[in-house]
This record gives C-alpha cells, sequence and structure tokens, in this order.
C-alpha cells in the first residue's frame, strides 16, 4: 500500500514511481509487460482478483486522507494534552474505530472497482480467471509468507509461471515436447502439450499437466 506523506491533489508527484513499477517491477512478476487494464487489475487487492500492487497516482490522494483519519486521534490527544484530563480508553476506541471504517469503506472501493473492471473486460477467458481468483484460498500463496521448510517459497520461475495461470497469461518456455516420466507416475500415458486443453478451459487437472510438464523438461 501507498503510504502519501503529500497534502492531496499531488499525486502526480507519483508517476516516475508508478513508470519504475509498470516497466520494472511488474514485468519481472508477471513475465511480460501489461495492458492498463491488466494494470489496473494487478492494483486490486489479492482477495479480489488483483495482486496488491497498487497504482500510487490513482492511490495516493485515498491513501493521504486514510492517514489523516487514522492520526485524527492521536492529533487531538496532543492538543488536549495539557488543557483537559484524556481519557485513553476513549481514544483507543476511536482509533479502533477508524481503522474499522476505512477497513470497510477499501474493501467496497475495491468491489466497486472491480465490478467496473468486469464491464471493460471483453476476454471471457480473463473474467473466468478474476472469478478464481477471487473465490476463498485462492490466493493463499500469494499472501503466504514464504518459509521454505512450509514449502511456500517459489523461484523465479515458478512465481512467473504461477502469475500466469492465475490471469490466464501464456506460459513461456514450455516446448512442444511429451511429459515426461514424472508425468507417467500419474498418467497412464505421454501427453502431448498440444492435446493439453487451452486456459480458455482451464481446470485443476489442466494446470497439474501443463505445471507437471514444466517440471518434467527441467526448465529450472
Amino acid at each position: 500500500a501507498v503510504v502519501s506523506t503529500q497534502s492531496t491533489g499531488n499525486s502526480d508527484l507519483f508517476e516516475p514511481l508508478e513508470h519504475i513499477i509498470r516497466s520494472q517491477l511488474i514485468p519481472c512478476l508477471a513475465g511480460r509487460q501489461v495492458s492498463d487494464l491488466e494494470r489496473e487489475i494487478l492494483a486490486l487487492p489479492s482477495g479480489n482478483g488483483g495482486m496488491g500492487i497498487e497504482n500510487p497516482v490513482k492511490s495516493s490522494d485515498r491513501a493521504y486522507s486514510n492517514s489523516r483519519k487514522l492520526t485524527e486521534p492521536l492529533v487531538d490527544l496532543i492538543l488536549c494534552r495539557n488543557e483537559e484530563e484524556i481519557e485513553m480508553a476513549l481514544v483507543e476506541k476511536n482509533a479502533r474505530e477508524a481503522r474499522n471504517k476505512i477497513a470497510k469503506e477499501n474493501e467496497e472501493h475495491h468491489s466497486e472497482t472491480l465490478k467496473e473492471l468486469l464491464t471493460r473486460i471483453t476476454s471471457p477467458k480473463l473474467v473466468r480467471c478474476l472469478e478464481f481468483a477471487g473465490e476463498a484460498g485462492a490466493s493463499g500463496w500469494l499472501t503466504a509468507t514464504p518459509y521454505p521448510h512450509l514449502g511456500f517459497e517459489l523461484n523465479q520461475l515458478e512465481f512467473v509461471d504461477s502469475v500466469a495461470l492465475r490471469y490466464g497469461f501464456e506460459v513461456k518456455d514450455l516446448g512442444s515436447t511429451y511429459v515426461g516420466s514424472l508425468a507417467m507416475q500419474t498418467m497412464p500415458y505421454p501427453v502431448p502439450l498440444a492435446d493439453i486443453p487451452s486456459s480458455d478451459t482451464t481446470t485443476s487437472e489442466t494446470l497439474w499437466l501443463r505445471y507437471v510438464h514444466m517440471r518434467a523438461l527441467k526448465v529450472w
């Protein structure tokens, strides 16, 4: 999330940061450049099908406003410290209510943004991908702390491929050979990559076949 210390109306100051995010960070994570629409999708929280990579140009004003709301109880505490007796319980209650209100407002904002984006998406495949990504637990791999001893760590190739499968992007460097011996452990016959259904009919079996094929080729 973007924490803005500027007053509202200065969102253009974040354009250089957004340029770096758009041109360098996202291509490293997604394996390719993204369109304007895809950039808006990636800015959504993971629970709404995005990756939580906010566009600071668009979110800075809201972040500043939220910061003001969150710190208002503390500002009031400082201003009245020498004038009257302070009820800390009341201060904590006001701060907690402010956090809850902001969380609810953010949730509503992101839900409305997703609905608006869905009206502009022309690809049925991408719509299905977002519906799947928004299901409970579907983004656990994206938000989990990458503890290696728990198997939560992904190397760069695994992460890029996971993002590609999440949004229906092309999975690169899969080749056209047959699934190797690893696949034979779970399938009675080798499956050519050309015979694996496209992302238009993505299922858990499809994803498994593609991932097994990738492992069999030992591309990392």
